[in-house]
């Protein structure tokens, strides 16, 4: 049986949701927030964490290339790309409705469309390292590895921005077809457990080792 086009933006809508929301913590909502956390914390007092706990240096590291590889997903070149889902859904408007009974308004989607335009540079790199050093290495970052960092720049703040604005787009569209619904997660209580974590292995590292300096 042929999708009609409702049923299609809803499936589309589903899949991103589903991404971003995950299970239990697997979605971008929870990865982001943690993220966002660890970097405020260490811009909060510097160098003073590594300090506090050496590993949490490498454990951001990863948390943020979990980051980009989640955010990859919604940029792969394919029929479940977000840059073609916007465009589909300016095309496709009147025959898309939500619980209102309305359609998308078209105003909405032009700025949604626009919102992802403004984050083609970052969209472009996180996509490159993915595919250029994540996924698998090309040859050309064997014996250089950092050079993919210098090939397609990303700075902390365009990737928590960019990942925002998704999260905007897709909950937008969520909540239209839920009529106001949304999936709960757990990222309201994540910053309070990272603040928790770090004052927790800071006391430990006073306990343990009482004749270091943490600064």
């Amino acid at each position: 049986m042929t999708e009609t086009t409702q049923e299609n933006y809803e499936r589309r809508v589903k899949r991103y949701a589903a991404l971003l929301h995950g299970t239990d913590q697997d979605g971008l909502i929870c990865k982001l927030q943690m993220y966002q956390s660890f970097l405020e914390k260490q811009r909060d007092i510097g160098d003073r964490l590594w300090k506090i706990e050496p590993l949490l240096f490498y454990l951001i590291k990863l948390l943020e290339q979990d980051v980009h590889l989640t955010l990859a997903k919604f940029f792969d070149d394919n029929g479940y790309g977000i840059g073609k889902f916007t465009r589909f859904c300016i095309t496709s408007r009147r025959q898309i409705t939500w619980s209102s009974g309305q359609s998308p308004d078209e105003t909405l989607l032009n700025d949604q469309e626009e919102a992802l335009k403004a984050h083609e540079e970052c969209i472009k790199s996180i996509v490159g390292r993915r595919n250029k050093f994540f996924a698998h290495r090309d040859k050309e970052y064997l014996d250089q590895p950092d050079q993919v960092f210098s090939d397609y720049p990303l700075t902390e703040d365009d990737v928590v921005s960019l990942a925002n604005t998704l999260i905007s787009i897709v909950s937008k569209h969520e909540t239209g077809i839920l009529g106001g619904g949304f999936s709960f997660h757990l990222a309201e209580f994540i910053e309070i457990s990272v603040d928790n974590m770090v004052r927790n292995l800071e006391a430990g590292r006073k306990l343990n080792f009482p004749d270091q300096n943490l600064g």
